[in-house]
């Protein structure tokens, strides 16, 4: 549930969200899953209840104020320990809000209750809390996201997608991810963000690695894909590599995570139309059949979570249909309509061709929305036209030499 307060929004973050209960498996191994409970900060002050218990609280919260956050621990809800200060793992400052990762101090024996406070009084504007095993990260690299990884992407993603990689999103490197796999299925995913969110997709990209990495203790973010609600697509790990993100069912399986809190409000028509062009292109290149087997959603793998939301859950049969397309046509002449230009070639900036018919006339069918330039030399005279295409639109972009 959300809750609402004059200083506080309170989601389950990330791919699943526990509503009946929370429980803290340990973290063993790179197939594991985050497992959320629902935190009221308005309430916090309260002892929270974990049914398998817990050694490790993480944090992954948006501020937009200078907060402080402690936490106290009890086994029996009864005899608390002190409050103490969460060790700050990952905080980025961006549009007037912080997004930051933490982690409690390891307690000794396994705890069943926590209850959180802030120093200032002030509590996150956007908070998640997981319960964890009693396992230390694995050694990982420097939380401060300044050296930009050398690995080669081995996939090349065509350019109506407009994928984000991670170098422009200064992913942190991930050397100890080095299980590779051939994808033979995907899945659908939400993280439980804001809708409407103040953090820039490149900055929240950063905070979910941050938190996978650092605190997790995976190699990499676990989702292979993060979709925005403008349409953006972010490469996550790459995608021939075992993700983490549906626990022991990551080998071949793809991880597709839209950004947002798809619960009770449908995703943006612009995030589903580039989610199901970005499938339709994964479909393709590792020969995927788009089927209710090999094209899930996280709920559809196991009973502990309602990931991916109910209302994205209702979109997914539409991504296993093919996607939206669009056409772009045009006209080529020289000097005057009348004079047109045949058996001319018309290249996409993608290397598609056509060449115009006899009347001058050229089209191109069945294209994802996206941007595209289109091409056409004439004798030594080169001309370039850059149109955005929508889905179901058709565009005119016509030439005069």
């Amino acid at each position: 549930m959300l809750i609402h307060n004059r200083t506080t929004t309170a989601l389950v973050w990330l791919s699943c969200i526990a509503l009946y209960s929370c429980k803290a498996t340990p973290i063993t191994n790179n197939q594991s899953e985050p497992i959320f409970q629902t935190l009221d900060p308005a309430a916090a002050h309260e002892g929270r209840f974990v049914n398998d218990g817990f050694y490790r609280l993480g944090f992954l919260y948006d501020s937009a104020e200078t907060i402080q956050l402690e936490v106290s621990t009890s086994k029996d809800g009864k005899i608390w320990t002190n409050f103490q200060a969460i060790k700050t793992i990952h905080n980025e400052q961006t549009n007037g809000m912080t997004a930051a990762t933490g982690v409690s101090a390891t307690t000794q024996k396994k705890s069943f209750y926590y209850r959180l406070r802030s120093v200032s009084g002030l509590m996150p504007n956007h908070l998640n809390i997981e319960p964890l095993g009693k396992q230390k990260p694995a050694e990982n690299v420097a939380p401060e996201f300044k050296v930009q990884s050398t690995e080669r992407r081995k996939v090349g993603y065509p350019e109506h997608l407009e994928v984000t990689d991670r170098h422009a999103w200064d992913a942190a490197p991930a050397p100890r991810c080095q299980s590779k796999h051939t994808p033979r299925l995907m899945t659908i995913h939400h993280t439980v963000t804001p809708n409407r969110d103040s953090i820039n997709a490149a900055a929240r990209a950063r905070q979910i690695q941050s938190y996978h990495q650092l605190i997790r203790g995976w190699c990499d973010m676990g989702y292979h894909f993060l979709i925005g609600q403008d349409g953006e697509i972010i490469e996550g790990r790459r995608v021939e590599k075992v993700g983490a993100h549906v626990g022991g069912k990551n080998t071949s399986n793809i991880g597709i995570a839209f950004l947002g809190d798809f619960r009770y409000e449908a995703p943006s028509a612009k995030s589903l139309a580039k989610a199901a062009a970005l499938v339709d292109f994964l479909s393709e290149y590792f020969s995927i059949e788009l089927t209710s087997n090999n094209l899930l959603g996280h709920r559809d793998y196991t009973n502990r979570t309602l990931c991916p939301g109910n209302e994205l859950y209702a979109k997914i049969d539409e991504l296993r249909s093919p996607s939206p397309t669009g056409r772009i046509v045009g006209i080529v002449y020289s000097k005057s309509p009348e004079n047109r230009i045949p058996n001319l070639e018309i290249r996409l900036s993608n290397g598609v061709s056509t060449t115009t018919n006899r009347s001058g006339y050229y089209s191109f069918e069945n294209l994802h929305p996206g941007p595209y330039r289109i091409i056409a030399r004439f004798n030594q005279s080169i001309l370039e036209n850059s149109r955005y295409l929508e889905a179901d639109e058709t565009i005119w972009a016509s030439f005069k030499f």
